[in-house]
């Protein structure tokens, strides 16, 4: 999985600006950081359940950032 650059904005709160995450099969990853710091909007991004307002996300090279969670199987994967 790659997400690069990704930004969300809340009216004129920025939750999220400009984080990238590289990950490699099989790697487990833990978002860590103060209350308010954008780990659950990131995660939400990386769901499909809300979209980022910059930036995209990636996996296996192939570019998810617009699809919804149920557009995000294994068959898209394969």
């Amino acid at each position: 999985m790659r997400a690069d650059g990704l930004v969300k904005r809340y009216g004129i709160y920025t939750a999220v600006d400009k984080i990238t995450i590289h990950t490699l099969d099989g790697e487990f990853v833990t978002l860590l950081g103060l209350s308010g710091c954008g780990k659950s909007t990131t995660l939400r991004m990386l769901a499909g359940l809300i979209q980022p307002d910059e930036g995209g996300i990636f996996f296996d090279g192939k570019d998810a950032t617009d699809l919804s969670p149920d557009k995000r199987t294994s068959s898209f994967n394969a």
